[in-house]
């Protein structure tokens, strides 16, 4: 996943997001979106998590 933001907007809500499938089995991109954007939602909401641990010091960045 890639992410575009914004400077002064929440990462959660970034300017453009990218992924990069490989599909299996002849799936489809258009069934697979619905999935791929639960995905995404969640791992939006984890980034959030992780700046607010690391601007509160509980995580150590090096």
């Amino acid at each position: 996943m890639q992410l575009c933001s914004r400077i002064g907007q929440p990462v959660s809500s970034p300017l453009i997001t990218a992924t990069h499938l490989v599909l299996q089995g002849g799936a489809s991109i258009a069934e697979m979106s619905p999935t791929v954007e639960q995905v995404l939602k969640q791992k939006l909401s984890c980034a959030v998590e992780l700046s607010l641990h690391m601007i509160s010091g509980n995580l150590a960045v090096s």
